[in-house]
């Protein structure tokens, strides 16, 4: 038996697996309402900043090699660089900080940040080299 709302119309929903159920005219709790951010809410919040004053922010990975960073940015005047986003309190793994410090190796900046004004601020001085 399903309820019926004020206008005689059904309120229970059907998932694909056949499941029901219902509709809650209570809103829905934010995700992560009450905790820290998580690794990808930086991440993509960095990403909007970087659109926001007009670098680029791509999704990085590799196919054939594991651990690499996360972000690489790239903005004006040739300016570029990596970064690995952790959740708050967070560290790197070991793999991810040899693969950091290879990179390093081959003349390009590499960074680690578990806070969105940690990446804010390294554009942000990046951005007063230009």
């Amino acid at each position: 038996m399903s309820s019926r709302s004020s206008k005689g119309q059904d309120s229970t929903r059907w998932t694909r697996s056949g499941h029901a159920s219902r509709l809650s005219a209570e809103p829905r709790k934010p995700v992560n309402s009450d905790k820290l951010p998580s690794e990808a809410d930086i991440e993509r919040a960095a990403a909007a900043y970087a659109k926001s004053i007009g670098w680029v922010a791509y999704k990085f990975n590799s196919p054939n090699r594991a651990s690499v960073p996360d972000r690489l940015l790239v903005g004006p005047c040739n300016l570029h660089f990596f970064i690995e986003f952790k959740a708050p309190g967070k560290k790197a793994t070991i793999q991810q900080l040899r693969e950091c410090e290879r990179l390093r190796k081959l003349g390009h900046s590499v960074y680690v940040c578990d806070d969105l004004e940690d990446a804010k601020g390294l554009m942000d001085l990046w951005n007063t080299l230009t």
